[in-house]
Formats: structure tokens, C-alpha cells, sequence
């Protein structure tokens, strides 16, 4: 996967954000810390929308808002505390009310349709392969188009014991 990647300088920023249904500010999340949770996104090169520009991560910072979230511009959304939706649902709610907002409408990331729910705070190395195939066919439509990027049935095999070789 990592040689289909586009070069670095191509690749999407991202702000890693905390948000509710109809948000009005964020709690940021920074996508450059470590930490599991976050290794689906190094994987995929994903450059941190926060960096240099002095917003701490979760336990440093304040809320920021819309003004904030247009000066970063990030290429993409990744909104966190939505996991217990589909995408239709996460559609149906924030995006709806992100997109539909007066300033969260002028965000890039919305206006290009790159707004994910953000990934789980505990997640192991099953749960990440899941998560790089998410990211990686959303921030990257035009490099993995196939629906899946990793054989389900080997990794079952592999998991319960059913694979010998």
C-alpha cells in the first residue's frame, strides 16, 4: 500500500477533532501523536493540519472553533465520537450541519467532501487494518479504488488458526 501512496507533499492535511452531532467548536486531537490510535494515519503519510500552528492536542488545549478551523484550512475532517454511526448516519447528522453552516460550509475539507468520522481512541492491530483501508480508499479515492484492500477470509484464517502456511 505504502509504495501507491502519492508523493508526501500530495497527500491530504488532516485535523483530528472531538465534535458532537452539531458542533459549534472542537476539541483537537493531534494526528502527528502516538500512540495505536493513530497508526493507521502515519501509515498513510497523513500530514497533521495542526502542526506549527501553535493549537495544542486534546489535554493542551482549548476548544477551537470555525474561525480557527478556516485559518488551518485542513483538507480533511476527521471528527471524533461518531463511531457508533454508519457513514449515513454521520452523513444525515454533522456533515449535514457542518456543511450547512455559515462558516464551517467555507472549510475546504467540507467543500471537497472529506469529512470522516475519526477513528477510535482504543484500537488494535486488527481494528487498524480496518481503519488504513477506511482512510486510505477515502483520502485517496483515486489511488485504491478496489472495495477491499485486504483479504477478510486470510485474515480470518490467520485469526482463528485455519491458516497453515
Amino acid at each position: 500500500m505504502e509504495s501507491r501512496l502519492p508523493a508526501p507533499g500530495d497527500r491530504p492535511t488532516a485535523a483530528l477533532l472531538f465534535a458532537g452531532d452539531e458542533p459549534e467548536d472542537f476539541a483537537p486531537y493531534r494526528v502527528s501523536g502516538e500512540g495505536a490510535n493513530k497508526e493507521h494515519f502515519r501509515t498513510l503519510g497523513i500530514s497533521d493540519a495542526f502542526e506549527g500552528t501553535g493549537v495544542e492536542g486534546y489535554s493542551g488545549s482549548e476548544a477551537v472553533d470555525y474561525e480557527t478551523l478556516l485559518e488551518v484550512d485542513p483538507d480533511s475532517l476527521l471528527l471524533r465520537y461518531h463511531g457508533n454511526k454508519t457513514r449515513a448516519e454521520f452523513e444525515t447528522t454533522t456533515v449535514s450541519y457542518v456543511g450547512e453552516h455559515e462558516l464551517g460550509s467555507r472549510l475546504s475539507a467540507v467543500r471537497n467532501g472529506m469529512m470522516f468520522r475519526g477513528s477510535p481512541i482504543y484500537c488494535g492491530p486488527l481494528h487498524n487494518l480496518f481503519m488504513i483501508e477506511r482512510y486510505a480508499t477515502g483520502l485517496f479515492p483515486e489511488t485504491f479504488t478496489e472495495d477491499r484492500l485486504f483479504d477478510r477470509q486470510r485474515l480470518a484464517d490467520i485469526v482463528t488458526g485455519g491458516d497453515q502456511s
